[in-house]
């Protein structure tokens, strides 16, 4: 199977229709985009072969939220370093994958309103900000920044990670989020101080260690910090 990709004057024509009236669309069942641009052809296939079950999650109790981080492993596994950072960065991928591969998942995980159209199916802007808030974007981008073959569990940090929202939102929308040895070396800090990233101050250590690494930044290169380095000025600044 060819993973697939919107044509860009088609990804055009949808981001500027009206989000009021796009709205019953998007709480259809079934897909609405073969219907909406009939009779043009609105995606091309590219080179890239994908193998396996590519399903997502959507039956886990309790919160969507709670499928996170398996629905993750499968999107890094079946996509995995496929992708270049570039190609993972292209809004025709991800808004096809939003409103076609994964719409039944879209719709579980993400309840549609007008807001959440804008920057849950679409790629909302050209930051890191718009990845990660993308509705499979996210999860690509989650697992290829976070994986670490090295570790027994090579997901150990991508768990860490997902502990909350506030982790992700002050971790990836920051300049060095995807900066894959800073942020193994922030993810290990946080693992191993579990109790000071979990507790009642949690959402406050956790924009404290932030602000710190970007105060670091001012006065180093951070791409020239091994994950030692990074651990030492987090030992130091807690």
């Amino acid at each position: 199977m060819k993973l697939r990709y919107m044509k860009q004057d088609c990804l055009d024509a949808l981001k500027m229709q009206d989000e009021k009236t796009m709205l019953p669309l998007y709480q259809r069942t079934m897909p609405f985009l073969s219907e909406f641009f009939r009779p043009n052809v609105y995606c091309e296939e590219s080179k890239i072969e994908i193998v396996g079950d590519i399903n997502l999650v959507t039956h886990s109790e309790g919160d969507p939220s709670e499928s996170d981080l398996e629905n993750v492993v499968i999107i890094h596994r079946l996509l995995g370093e496929k992708l270049s950072r570039v190609q993972a960065s292209d809004a025709r991928l991800w808004t096809y994958l939003c409103h076609e591969t994964y719409w039944e998942y879209m719709k579980w995980r993400w309840p549609v309103d007008r807001a959440s159209i804008k920057s849950r199916y679409f790629v909302n802007g050209n930051d890191s900000r718009a990845l990660s808030r993308n509705g499979i974007a996210r999860l690509w981008w989650f697992g290829h920044l976070t994986y670490d073959n090295t570790r027994i569990n090579p997901y150990e940090l991508t768990e860490v990670f997902l502990w909350n929202q506030n982790i992700q939102h002050n971790l990836l929308e920051r300049s060095f989020g995807r900066n894959r040895v800073i942020l193994h070396g922030v993810l290990e800090f946080m693992k191993r101080e579990a109790d000071i990233f979990n507790g009642s101050k949690a959402k406050a250590n956790v924009e404290r260690l932030a602000k710190a690494i970007n105060i670091r930044g001012g006065v180093i290169l951070l791409d020239c910090l091994s994950k030692t380095e990074v651990l030492d000025y987090l030992d130091k600044v807690f």
